[in-house]
């Protein structure tokens, strides 16, 4: 018994060290925005395409559990400055962001690092508006696959979506309301 739970601890210990070894890291204090840091962040292998619709998922004790409309609201691709949009930074591990919108972001907003084959993610919440020229630092943390330390490819800022109900919804809504009033009244007064 005494030889199965030492065996079964080097086997885990083992396991451990190959896992943590190819792990990605991410600390709260890999990018500020405001001069604050990130309030929590986690790793992802693959690229951040599709990360909108997991945002909800990965950070869902951090927003309460609520599921909020996630979009793009900034992001800089470093090879290809077509796709740029609303946001500076340097190139390198570590740097300076800068955003250039016109509108302010709302808090809560997340800034993904992508590089190499992984990126992390870094929920900002409970902070100042990001108005145009509002700044903060990077640094990459996490290692690709050949356990470098990679370059930025590209950095986005994910706001939530804060735009009022349509008109055409609210009709929907609220027009059959209106015209049970309306009958009510009507029948009221005859």
């Amino acid at each position: 018994m005494k030889k199965t739970f030492i065996a079964c601890l080097i086997l885990g210990a083992f396991f451990l060290s190959i896992s943590s070894s190819h792990a990605a890291f991410c600390g709260v204090t890999d990018v500020t925005a405001n001069g604050s840091d990130a309030f929590s962040c986690s790793n992802q292998s693959g690229n951040d395409d599709s990360f909108a619709t997991k945002i909800n998922d990965t950070f869902n004790t951090d927003l309460g559990g609520g599921q909020l409309d996630w979009g793009i609201a900034a992001k800089i691709d470093m090879d290809d400055s077509k796709n740029n949009l609303n946001l500076l930074a340097t190139p390198g591990k570590t740097g300076t962001w800068t955003y250039t919108g016109n509108d302010p972001l709302s808090s809560p907003f997340v800034i993904v690092l992508k590089a190499s084959n992984s990126f992390a993610a870094y929920l900002f919440k409970d902070l100042a508006d990001l108005v145009n020229g509002a700044e903060g630092t990077f640094e990459i943390s996490f290692l690709n696959g050949g356990q470098k330390v990679p370059k930025l490819s590209h950095m986005t800022i994910y706001s939530t979506n804060t735009s009022a109900v349509p008109l055409p919804a609210a009709l929907w809504l609220f027009g059959p309301a209106l015209l049970g009033f309306m009958g009510l009244r009507k029948k009221n007064q005859s």
